[in-house]
């Protein structure tokens, strides 16, 4: 009984490959261990691993095999990190990575409004840094985008600072229309466009100076019938844009929906709509 018990416990004799296995890992290790290398040791020793077959000539086949592959990688890598260095250095290089995208049209025609609190915000009162980056790159290229929002002028100023708005503001749930801080030229010149049009004499249209940013200027419009609702088909009548598409976090009451969670739902959704890829229908084909 024990030599049968002997028999059922009895370990496997350890073979060559084992052997070799384990003294490739180790001299892996030792190699690391001596050169102080900052790369990472477990993908040479599975390389090693991966090289030690039963038969020599299928050991060779993998290791040369690895051997280019690694050769032709590094090789082509150094090639990239050298063109782009060259590139770089004239600035062509950033031009050409942040040019480089998919076809895109540009919805020029659309007026996008959205809430502030609980749509476009963080819970910091903050935009994320990708909502800025995004958003002041879609701005600068065109896209007609402002804010809707219950806060009082003077609470916006912080939350949106950055943020190079060129259409006005609806504030008080729609009891004023302003500007955010611009230069004092700008502001002047959107001033002059106002006093051209016939809604200047129905509305309440002032201008002031900044006393905390010298060389800034604000414009407030107070609308007669001071609602949200005449606010943005106001503003959609002097823009002359055909759409609207706005965005809120009360349901049933905006275009589009945004969760409390999810703050960069607005600038991806805007990126989307104002960006579409030349495939995509139009909105007003949907």
């Amino acid at each position: 009984m024990r030599d049968s018990i002997q028999r059922k416990i009895q370990l496997p004799r350890v073979g060559m490959r084992i052997v070799k296995s384990s003294i490739a890992v180790f001299l892996c290790f030792v190699f690391y261990s001596f050169f102080r290398s900052n790369g990472i040791i477990f993908y040479s020793q599975l390389a090693a691993l991966w090289c030690i077959q039963p038969q020599w000539e299928n050991t060779h086949s993998k290791a040369l095999q690895r051997t280019v592959g690694t050769l032709t990688g590094a090789v082509f890598g150094l090639f990239v990190l050298l063109i782009d260095k060259r590139l770089m250095g004239t600035g062509l290089g950033g031009e050409l990575v942040n040019t480089a995208h998919l076809p895109r049209r540009k919805e020029r025609d659309i007026l996008f409004i959205s809430g502030m609190d609980d749509a476009l915000l963080e819970s910091d009162h903050r935009l994320s840094p990708y909502s800025i980056v995004e958003l002041n790159r879609m701005l600068a290229d065109g896209a007609n985008f402002t804010v809707s929002t219950m806060r009082t002028p003077a609470s916006l100023i912080e939350p949106l600072r950055g943020i190079h708005l060129k259409l006005p503001v609806i504030a008080m749930d729609g009891a004023v229309m302003f500007m955010t801080i611009q230069p004092k030229k700008q502001i002047d010149r959107i001033y002059e466009e106002f006093q051209k049009r016939e809604a200047f004499k129905k509305l309440c249209i002032s201008k002031y100076d900044s006393d905390d940013y010298p060389g800034y200027a604000y414009i407030k419009i107070y609308n007669e019938n001071a609602t949200r609702e005449n606010m943005i088909a106001y503003l959609q009548e002097e823009t002359g844009l055909s759409h609207i598409v706005t965005f809120g976090s009360i349901e049933g009451k905006y275009d589009i929906l945004v969760k409390e969670c999810d703050h960069n739902k607005v600038v991806k959704t805007l990126k989307r709509m104002y960006e579409p890829f030349l495939w995509e229908p139009k909105l007003k084909e949907e």
